[in-house]
């Protein structure tokens, strides 16, 4: 019965749309009661509630209810559990993201925020990092928008501190020291790091962070080197090659011009290790204008 009236609730919120703000009160205990780590309804509830809480975001308007923000902590405990709740989990931060920037990107929020993502990259399921790479753009974006280059900073330095950027940047490193082996050497695909699938979305968070600020990117690259004992340009090198050899696998038209956009931004910097993949940068913006002209024209076809 509890399951029927939890259901009710969600269809009674998604009817009324905005004008469901007060039953808001009267449902978001159900929603924690069924969250909380040790409750009896969890069980049974888990699936209903998230639905209920996906349903009441989808109406809320900024800025968000203290109420409902007191709920955020609770996406923790559904993202541990074994089960397929992590996406839910995860489409409900990215609804927090896009209603209450600013609350998200507090150091209470933020930082417990980011050890997830970290957790969460490293797993086997595409839908999973697909939108756990949906989140850190919107977190950059939205310290973008909001503090400029300091804001991008200090989530930069989350996550070098989290280990996110780190992760990425040694996978990508690892990948590339494997495209270097050749011969008897060379090794096959089951061989290579196991998130080596995982790239474009690797690349389009370093993308993200390049447009948020282009020194902020370089001083992070310069850190993750400096801990490994290379100088930046040793360490920019492997990614700069593996990010223009991957740009053929893209297969997403917006992320394409994406990724060009923020290597073209690295020209800021005026340094060599980028100038002299000048010849490369242009025939990357040849071959993009190029695809977005036909799709201009596809669409102009139909």
């Amino acid at each position: 019965m509890k399951q029927a009236i939890v259901d009710l609730l969600r269809k009674l919120v998604n009817a009324m749309g905005v004008d469901s703000g007060p039953i808001h009160s009267m449902v978001l205990p159900i929603i924690q009661g069924a969250l909380e780590l040790g409750s009896e309804t969890q069980v049974y509830l888990l699936e209903d509630a998230l639905e209920l809480w996906s349903a009441i975001l989808s109406v809320a308007q900024s800025p968000l209810s203290p109420q409902l923000l007191s709920l955020f902590p609770l996406v923790f405990n559904v993202i541990e559990m074994e089960n397929e709740s992590p996406t839910k989990a995860l489409r409900i931060i990215e609804s927090y993201l896009l209603s209450g920037p600013s609350e998200m990107l507090q150091d209470n929020v933020r930082e417990p925020l980011m050890s997830s993502f970290t957790t969460l990259l490293a797993v086997k399921s595409f839908a999973v990092i697909d939108l756990t790479r949906k989140n850190i753009e919107l977190l950059i974006r939205a310290a973008q928008a909001l503090g400029g280059e300091p804001a991008v900073r200090i989530v930069a330095n989350t996550m070098m501190s989290k280990s996110t950027l780190p992760n990425i940047l040694t996978s990508i490193n690892g990948h590339w020291g494997v495209n270097q082996l050749t011969g008897p050497k060379r090794k096959n695909t089951k061989d290579l790091p196991q998130d080596w699938r995982n790239k474009t979305d690797y690349f389009i968070i370093l993308a993200r962070l390049l447009i948020g600020s282009t020194s902020v990117f370089v001083d992070a690259v310069r850190s993750w080197a400096q801990s490994r004992g290379n100088s930046f340009e040793q360490a920019i090198k492997p990614i700069l090659d593996e990010l223009f050899n991957h740009m053929d696998d893209v297969g997403d038209p917006s992320k394409g011009k994406l990724l060009c956009l923020a290597s073209t931004t690295l020209l800021e910097t005026g340094q060599p290790w980028i100038l002299e993949r000048l010849q490369v940068l242009m025939t990357l913006w040849t071959t993009q204008v190029t695809e977005l002209r036909e799709g201009e024209e596809d669409k102009t076809g139909e």
